[in-house]
């Protein structure tokens, strides 16, 4: 009788949901946090100048926190939504 091969599950990322690597979390964790200590909102250059991330970094976070509601962005600059101010920081992550 041959023995029936399972599939390793552990490492698949739920349907529709990509994974993300630690450190991409973590960034994306430090520009929420760096936003919360300015409630009139930073424009773009002054995000990645405060977390000291590239331009290019500093994009893809920004994009990638607006198109999940996470910020909002009134003329340049970026804000959090007003929910988000509330919650705490991720731990773990340590500022580079």
């Amino acid at each position: 009788m041959m023995a029936q091969r399972t599939a390793d599950t552990s490492s698949v990322s739920p349907p529709g949901r990509r994974r993300v690597a630690p450190e991409v979390e973590c960034r994306r964790g430090v520009l929420v946090a760096v936003l919360r200590q300015y409630p009139d909102g930073l424009l773009a250059r002054e995000s990645g100048e405060a977390i000291g991330l590239s331009r290019h970094l500093t994009a893809r976070a920004l994009s990638e926190r607006l198109t999940r509601g996470v910020l909002h962005k009134r003329g340049h600059r970026y804000r959090l939504v007003a929910q988000e101010a509330l919650q705490r920081s991720p731990r773990g992550c340590e500022r580079a």
